[in-house]
């Protein structure tokens, strides 16, 4: 690749520039860390031949990443993306892409990310997350959601899983708890169409039924994300939407988590 410098990590290949060094050896310890969890608590395991960028420019991401044979067409690609990018780009850390059975991650430089504005509101996040600790958990989260998106890819798979186990890897990987307790106040009000209507509900949902489904059968949904095809109906299995709720809040609504600060 023009101007970038190549390292093998595991089965993948990790391309940046001299300036990407702190991002680069965060993202490639996050890897091993990642991949590792993955097989053990979802038996998923990431499309081998990755690569991984290290993005210092969404337009320089979407050239290097892009086969030699579209790139004829990269240039009417960027003029479509132009507008929706404006908003985008400040907010996003990863991106995943892939063409056919190509599979390519990008990761902003953290140079970048300290710029990154939140796609959310500051206010709406904050009520749902703890404050992120440091730039290993920054990219640490953004290796589990773009190596999770890409284990998942042949699957119609539910936004809402996707964030589930992202976050209940990076607590598990990093000791750490992501998601505040109170949180279980906002999942009373939801209903299955608070996945359409309520955009921060994917998180609160994703994050407490993976965590129950975890810890009540964690052998219930490693067959689950062995099967055919993801649903909402076939990750609930035999419960409803409201059941599946009213078993998570039996089981953790009754008592505050011990590290938890109040």
């Amino acid at each position: 690749m023009l101007f970038y410098k190549k390292e093998k990590l595991c089965n993948s290949k990790i391309y940046y520039k001299d300036k990407n060094i702190k991002t680069l050896n965060l993202v490639k310890q996050s890897f091993k860390n990642v991949t590792r969890e993955l097989k053990i608590s979802y038996n998923l395991v990431p499309p081998q031949n990755l690569k991984i960028f290290i993005m210092n420019s969404w337009q320089g991401f979407v050239y290097v990443s892009t086969p030699l044979f579209l790139w004829p067409f990269v240039g009417f690609h960027l003029m479509l993306l132009n507008r929706k990018m404006k908003k985008l780009w400040p907010a996003i850390g990863g991106w995943s892409k892939s063409y056919n059975d190509k599979y390519i991650i990008g990761i902003k430089d953290l140079t970048l990310m300290k710029h990154k504005n939140n796609y959310y509101s500051k206010d709406k996040e904050s009520a749902i997350f703890y404050k992120k600790n440091g730039d290993n958990e920054v990219i640490t989260h953004l290796v589990i959601h773009e190596l999770i998106t890409h284990s998942l890819n042949k699957y119609q798979y539910p936004q809402w899983l996707i964030e589930g186990l992202t976050l209940n890897t990076l607590e598990t990987i990093l000791n750490i708890q992501k998601v505040k307790h109170s949180t279980l106040e906002t999942l009373k009000n939801y209903n299955e169409q608070s996945l359409q209507t309520e955009p921060l509900s994917n998180y609160i949902i994703g994050y407490w039924f993976v965590k129950y489904l975890n810890e009540s059968n964690s052998q219930h949904i490693k067959e689950q994300l062995a099967g055919d095809s993801l649903s909402i109906n076939g990750m609930l299995n035999y419960l409803s939407f409201a059941g599946f709720k009213a078993k998570v809040l039996e089981k953790y609504d009754n008592y505050r988590l011990g590290y938890e600060i109040f």
